[in-house]
């Protein structure tokens, strides 16, 4: 009784890339595949995740859209993140080329080693895309956009349930996450931050069937 539907951020993978990816034009990419796959507010209510700099996006699409987005979840986020662009973009390729070891990976994932090969695939795709000068220069230029929003506005407009989820050691701190995020959310929205302890930022994708069974447990527990 529902579909799971991946979609790449633009500039990503196989994506296309976006000449200057403002939040509106990154939004109307997104509506116009919804609309492509029948997600109407007559045929579905969609729970939308939204992982690492992805965030803002979800959360402009349930202010914007709260008549199909019913639930939004979002994954250690950059939003929450109070560093200048500058020093963002360099704590995350320190982390894609320094924190991400194979010891680490084989930790994090406990001898699943299907999942952290595929983490490490995604991995070098990811660093495929950067050193391709286009597809790096509007990568960049969209998160750039992301720090023009003002959070705080989009935050009080959510009707979405919303869940948080950060892990203990990532780009943005769990605690700067609590609150500069989870704590502004409207007090009328069913909302959870949870915690997972150590972290690896684009775990969550190298390993969904785990992320889906918290999903699970979440949308039971509203």
């Amino acid at each position: 009784d529902h579909r799971l539907i991946c979609l790449s951020p633009l500039d990503s993978g196989n994506s296309s890339s976006l000449k200057d990816s403002s939040l509106k034009k990154m939004n109307e990419v997104y509506l116009k595949a919804f609309e492509e796959l029948n997600i109407t507010p007559d045929t579905a209510e969609a729970t939308v995740v939204g992982h690492s700099r992805s965030d803002i996006i979800t959360l402009e699409l349930a202010r914007s859209h709260p008549e199909v987005i019913k639930n939004i979840a979002l994954v250690n986020g950059v939003s929450a993140n109070e560093n200048e662009l500058q020093a963002l973009a360099y704590n995350f390729l320190k982390h894609i080329n320094v924190d991400i070891t194979p010891t680490r990976i084989a930790g994090a994932f406990q001898g699943e080693t299907e999942a952290a090969k595929n983490y490490w695939r995604q991995n070098v795709d990811f660093m495929k895309n950067i050193s391709h000068p286009v597809r790096a220069l509007n990568q960049f230029k969209s998160l750039a956009e992301r720090r023009k929003i003002n959070l705080d506005d989009l935050l009080a407009e959510l009707k979405s349930n919303v869940l948080v989820l950060s892990g203990s050691n990532e780009l943005t701190d769990y605690q700067a996450t609590s609150k500069n995020l989870y704590e502004k959310l409207p007090g009328g929205v069913k909302k959870q931050h949870r915690i997972e302890a150590g972290g690896l930022h684009d775990e969550i994708n190298a390993h969904p069937e785990a992320f889906a069974l918290k999903m699970k447990r979440w949308l039971e527990s509203v």
